[in-house]
């Protein structure tokens, strides 16, 4: 789900901001909205770490747009780039394979079962994938 997604992304920020730095997000994905309600006191993330990622995501809010995520040191960018097929801005492995979520993460001392496990807790359960198809 996008919101548990973000809400991962959100404790990543929280963290750099713990180290004296700032996560600057940058989401392009969708309207801004007001988060109060679900920010994340925390000053560690299994993220926290990252040094660069990207790739691609498929999120419940726009189940028909590919969202490219792009992050170096403390720049975050979604951007929706359109839908999965017949895009230009998608290579055609993806075109053709459809809507997924592939992510690469580069960094030192990653926890990656950590981060497998926080990611793991985003993807939507079968009740609520049926409820968007």
């Amino acid at each position: 789900s996008r919101h548990r997604f973000m809400v991962q992304v959100q404790a990543w920020q929280q963290a750099w901001k713990a180290m004296g730095k700032e996560l600057q997000l940058r989401d392009e994905s969708a309207p801004q909205i007001n988060n109060d309600a679900h920010q994340v006191h925390l000053e560690f993330s299994h993220f926290s770490t990252v040094l660069r990622s990207k790739g691609l995501l498929w999120v419940d809010t726009q189940v028909a747009s590919a969202i490219t995520w792009s992050q170096a040191g403390r720049s975050l960018s979604l951007t929706n780039v359109g839908p999965w097929m017949a895009n230009d801005a998608l290579p055609a492995d993806v075109q053709k394979a459809g809507p997924r979520t592939e992510l690469v993460f580069i960094g030192a001392n990653m926890d990656e079962a950590a981060m497998r496990i926080a990611l793991a807790a985003c993807v939507l359960t079968e009740e609520e994938h049926k409820a968007i198809s």
